[in-house]
């Protein structure tokens, strides 16, 4: 799964390997874009048009993606906490999270606690 996929940067390539995408977007033009072009490709990607924050992740998931999706700023960071979180609850056991995030020291310091956190308390 792919979330906030736009019109699939990473989810077509990933479906040029072989891999089942689901691409989950708030844009209805760049999922559009995204399923002509698996379509055009004969690729197994699919694009839904949603809201990444509550989109559910179904058991069948193995792998989440973000892609230069978080970036914590002080606004952001109780709702981009939350998201992570969430993914992290809903994942199945041994299913990959993968984060693609702007370098930046307090992103990743942020990212790290967060993780940890989880994996002290049992969760991850």
């Amino acid at each position: 799964m792919d979330l906030g996929c736009g019109q699939g940067r990473d989810a077509l390539p990933l479906g040029n390997l072989g891999y089942k995408v689901i691409g989950v977007d708030h844009s209805s033009v760049g999922i559009e874009q995204l399923n002509q072009q698996a379509k055009l490709q004969k690729l197994p990607v699919e694009g839904r048009v949603g809201n990444v924050y509550d989109y559910p992740i179904s058991a069948e998931v193995d792998i989440v993606l973000l892609d230069s999706m978080l970036h914590f700023y002080k606004n952001d960071l109780a709702k981009e906490t939350q998201f992570v979180e969430k993914i992290l609850t809903e994942l199945k056991d041994g299913g990959i999270f993968v984060n693609c995030l702007i370098k930046g020291q307090q992103r990743e310091m942020t990212l790290k606690k967060l993780l940890k956190s989880r994996r002290l308390n049992g969760k991850f």
